[in-house]
C-alpha cells in the first residue's frame, strides 16, 4: 500500500513540474501577495488582534498555498489531456481511493515544504522577522492538518465537475481561483463587512484562524475545539455527499 501511495505520489509530482501554472498559483501569487500588501499598504506596521503582519499573514499565506495545491493538482488531473501516459501509469498501480487521497495529500505536504520555506525568508528579508524554533517547529502540524482538510475539500469539489462531466480547463480555474480567494489572498482589512461575514462561513477561513492559533501558541480550548468541530463536521458531510454523489453518477 505505501509503495503504490509513494509511486502515484511521484507520478503526480511529474505532472505538477511539467505545468508551470501551477508554479504562479502555489509559490508566486502568495509569496507576491505577502510582500505586496504588507509594504504597499503599510500593513506591516499595523496590529492585527495584537500580533504583528508577519505573526498574523504569514502562516494564512502558508495555509492559502496549500489550498492552491490542493484545488489546482485535483483540478487538471480532470482535465491535462498532455499527461495521459502518466496518469494510465498511475492507474497500473491499482491504487484504491484511499490511496489515492493519501498520495494527494503526501504531494500538497511535500510543495508546501519549500513555499513555507521561501515565505519565512521574505519575512525576514523584508519584514525584519525573527525566527523561532517554535515557528519552525509548528508549521509541521499547520501544513499537514491544513493539507489534509483542503484536499477533502478539493474532491468534492472536482467530484461535483467530474461527475457532471462538464470539466474544462477554463471551468477549473474558475472554481479554483474563487476558492482559493476565500483562503484569502488579500488582507481582512480591505474587505467589506459583509464580505467578511460570508468569509467566516467558509471552511478556509475555519483553517487560517488555526493556522493562526497555533503559530502564535494561542491554543485556547474552547477556540481549537470549535475550529475542529466545524473542519471534522465539514468533512464529513464532504466525504458522504462526495460517496453519496458518485454512487448516483454510477447507476446512470
Amino acid at each position: 500500500m505505501l509503495d503504490r501511495i509513494l509511486k502515484q505520489t511521484y507520478f503526480k509530482l511529474l505532472v505538477f513540474s511539467r505545468t508551470p501554472f501551477l508554479y504562479v498559483t502555489t509559490y508566486f501569487i502568495p509569496v507576491f501577495c505577502f510582500y505586496f500588501f504588507g509594504k504597499n499598504n503599510n500593513l506591516y506596521q499595523l496590529k492585527f488582534e495584537n500580533h504583528s503582519y508577519v505573526d498574523w499573514y504569514l502562516p494564512i499565506y502558508i495555509v492559502i498555498g496549500n489550498i492552491a495545491i490542493s484545488i489546482f493538482t485535483i483540478g487538471m488531473n480532470l482535465v491535462q489531456k498532455r499527461e495521459k501516459q502518466l496518469y494510465k501509469r498511475i492507474l497500473l498501480t491499482n491504487q484504491k481511493k484511499i490511496e489515492s487521497y493519501a498520495s494527494d495529500i503526501v504531494q500538497t505536504i511535500f510543495l508546501s515544504i519549500p513555499l513555507t520555506i521561501i515565505l519565512i525568508i521574505e519575512a525576514i528579508a523584508f519584514f525584519d522577522f525573527s525566527i523561532s524554533f517554535w515557528k519552525i517547529l509548528i508549521s509541521v502540524p499547520i501544513i499537514v492538518l491544513t493539507s489534509i482538510f483542503s484536499n477533502i475539500i478539493a474532491h468534492f469539489i472536482f467530484n461535483l465537475i467530474n461527475s457532471s462531466m462538464i470539466a474544462s480547463p477554463i471551468q477549473i480555474s474558475v472554481f479554483g481561483f474563487s476558492l482559493f480567494a476565500l483562503g484569502i489572498i488579500m488582507p481582512y482589512t480591505i474587505l467589506a463587512d459583509k464580505t467578511m461575514n460570508f468569509i467566516k462561513t467558509t471552511p478556509y477561513y475555519q483553517l487560517n484562524r488555526f493556522a493562526i492559533m497555533l503559530w502564535n501558541k494561542e491554543v485556547s480550548l474552547g477556540t481549537v475545539y470549535s475550529a475542529l468541530f466545524y473542519l471534522v463536521a465539514f468533512s464529513i458531510i464532504l466525504v458522504t455527499s462526495t460517496i453519496y454523489i458518485e454512487k448516483l453518477y454510477d447507476r446512470r
